[in-house]
Formats: structure tokens, sequence, C-alpha cells
């Protein structure tokens, strides 16, 4: 009788051994890592305006996988916002958004993971994350170039973003539109990109201009950088000089001026 006491006493044992384990829970963005529950894990820096996008592995290292991934709204900062995860194969995908007004300091919150359909205890993280400005940095590599009339020359911009969010931008010029059209980028999280930007003259001749690179996530400049093109003269470019205008420093070249756009005309 004592025998099959202590056989059973060590089966219940075990069996309760093996319910109190605790699952896991596995960061794959921004960061990776696999956490504890009720640990915390630094995630990195942030912009105000910026939305960071945290991925949560569905595997909690058992049989059984977590479903749902919830922000405590209770330990939001004030005026952040959170989008909880909707069902996924392999991660779930929960969304925070930092406010344009945040303060640049250490801000904390908390995610719970569970899954109500199965007996698996729910877990909690706790996450840190610094807000900082001037995380999106823009340089370029040369600022003069020289091409020919009517053919493209491409000067290169790079930006390097820091945030474990993305980000995007708009890169504009004080060029015509026929020769350079703002372009819009989303660089991702821990990015660096060498961006082309591609320029035509229309006209011979040096021509300065102004690249500006503004942020969309807050509108703010994040630089704006002097540039020079260059532009060789061709016969079409030559006599072509009047489709982009009347001249502006005399009346007396306009006779010219018209009869050079006539022969560009002809020789098309």
């Amino acid at each position: 009788m004592g025998r099959m006491l202590k056989k059973f006493s060590f089966a219940i044992f075990v069996l309760l051994l093996a319910i109190s384990v605790q699952a896991s829970i596995q960061l794959v963005a921004p960061v990776e890592g696999i956490m504890e529950a009720n640990s915390t894990i630094d995630l990195g820096k942030v912009q105000p305006g910026e939305t960071i996008i945290l991925r949560i592995s569905t595997s909690s290292g058992s049989e059984e996988r977590w479903e749902n991934a919830i922000v405590k709204k209770d330990s939001l900062p004030e005026n952040w916002a959170a989008k909880d995860s909707a069902e996924g194969e392999k991660t779930l995908a929960v969304e925070i958004s930092v406010p344009e007004n945040a303060h640049q300091e250490l801000y904390n919150f908390s995610v719970e993971l569970s899954n109500p359909r199965t007996r698996i205890t729910p877990e909690k993280i706790n996450l840190r994350v610094l807000v900082e400005e001037g995380l999106v940095i823009s340089s370029v590599n040369s600022n003069t170039l020289t091409t020919n009339v009517g053919e493209e020359a491409s000067f290169q911009i790079i930006l390097d973003n820091d945030s474990v969010a993305s980000h995007k931008v708009r890169i504009s010029s004080s060029l015509p539109e026929s020769w350079f059209g703002a372009e819009e980028i989303e660089l991702k999280p821990k990015e660096k990109v060498n961006i082309d930007l591609g320029v035509t003259p229309h006209v011979y001749g040096a021509k300065g201009f102004t690249f500006s690179v503004t942020s969309l996530e807050n509108g703010k400049n994040l630089g704006d950088f002097d540039m020079q093109l260059r532009a060789r003269p061709s016969l079409l470019g030559k006599f072509s000089v009047a489709n982009e205008g009347l001249p502006f420093f005399t009346f007396s070249l306009l006779p010219q001026y018209l009869i050079n756009a006539l022969l560009s005309l002809l020789i098309q």
C-alpha cells in the first residue's frame, strides 16, 4: 500500500511539474531573443511620430502555440497607441505608435501572450525603448556632376536609419519638374541605403540647385544639399533651349531664341 502511494505521489509530482513549466517567448523583430516571463528587454531607439512593429514567434517552446499578443493598455505611456495582433501562422505582429510630441526619454510597456483555446498559461514580457531625435541621417556622395543636355546625371544620396522603426522620407529639389521629380522612400529599421537620383538637364551650362530631404513621419527637415550640374551643349540641346521658356536676360535675344526653337523642331 505504501509503495503504491509513493508511486501515485511521484506521478502527481511529475504531472504538476510538467504543467508548471513556463513557456518561452521568442522575439523576432526589431530585436531577436528568447525571453522568460516577466523579463525585460531593450528594443533600442525610436523617433517621435514613428511606429514600432513588434514581431513575436507563435512557438512557445512546447506543443502549444501562442495565438494572441496584446499590449497592456495600462502600461502604455500617455498618448501612445497600440494595435494588438491578429492570429498569425508563424509570427504575431503588434504595432506601437509613438506620438510626435513624445519627450526624449526612456519608456516602458508590457505585452501579454496567450492562447485561450489551450491550457497554456498567459505570460507577460516587459519592453523598453528610448525615444530620441535625429536617428535618420542623410548625406551626399558628390555635389557636382557633368553630363550632356538631354542625358540623365545620377546624383547619390545616402540615407541611414538608426531607428528600430521604419521611416518614410521625401526627396525634393528646387529644379523644374521636367528635370527631377520628387521621390518618396521608406527606410526599413536599422537600414542604410544609397539612393540614385536622376536629373536630366534641358539647357546647357552650369545649374545650381538644392536637394531637400523631409520626414513624412513628423514633417521635419532631414537635410538640404547644395548641388551643381554642368550640362555640355549638343546641337539639338543648344537649339531647343527656347523650348524651356523665354530668355530672362534681354529681349534683344528673343529673335535668336525663336529661330533656335524652330531649328530644334526641324532636326528632331
